[in-house]
């Protein structure tokens, strides 16, 4: 099992999304993925408006199981950064319950065919695409639900990528969207996920 941490500058995105690095070992040979970039996002709303909120991830941990990857990724909510210093106190202590839930949790298990891993196996001038399912279990704000979601990987050369998107209810998990002036935060949050690694390739 492999424990990774990276922290990033605050990027601007228009959709919740994350980027992060791999370390895995593989068969005889390990596998490295450096980070390129890694960003958090949610993209929010109410009446009125829409706005994204960004933070990264405190943790990951991956484990080759068979067929692809255990995932266990961590965050802290109260980290989101919107640009908006009240919105963004009012989320970390009236929506997210920082102080009482101070991190998130995605755990579940990607299945991934063993030529998206393996070092040398994909050409830069030829690309391989999987459309495969994250399945597992989100917990937030102390509640667990379970979700499968959709997950396109990219392995290009010495470049591995990975995408997703889905929405999260807040009230799924006990949360009460925020009100500022008779105006409240819609239920539903929309999610997606994004991770873009730079494969090193064991020296000859």
């Amino acid at each position: 099992m492999y424990n990774l941490y990276k922290d990033l500058s605050k990027p601007v995105l228009v959709r919740v999304a994350v980027m992060v690095i791999f370390v895995f070992a593989h068969a005889a040979a390990q596998t490295n993925f450096t980070l390129t970039s890694s960003t958090v996002t949610y993209t929010a709303s109410d009446s009125r408006d829409t706005w994204q909120g960004v933070t990264t991830l405190s943790s990951l941990e991956l484990t080759p199981v068979a067929g692809g990857l255990q995932v266990s990724a961590t965050l802290e909510p109260g980290s989101f950064n919107s640009g908006n210093f009240v919105r963004d106190s009012n989320a970390r202590i009236g929506l997210f319950d920082a102080g009482e839930f101070p991190t998130a949790t995605l755990t579940g298990t990607l299945p991934l065919a063993p030529e998206m891993l393996q070092p040398g196996a994909v050409s830069s001038t030829a690309p391989r695409t999987q459309e495969t399912e994250l399945g597992g279990e989100l917990l937030l704000h102390g509640v667990t639900q379970a979700l499968t979601v959709p997950v396109t990987v990219i392995r290009e050369g010495g470049e591995l990528s990975a995408e997703t998107g889905f929405p999260v209810a807040l009230s799924a998990f006990g949360m009460k969207g925020p009100s500022l002036f008779g105006v409240t935060v819609n239920d539903q949050v929309e999610v997606a996920i994004t991770l873009v690694g730079t494969l090193l390739l064991p020296d000859a």
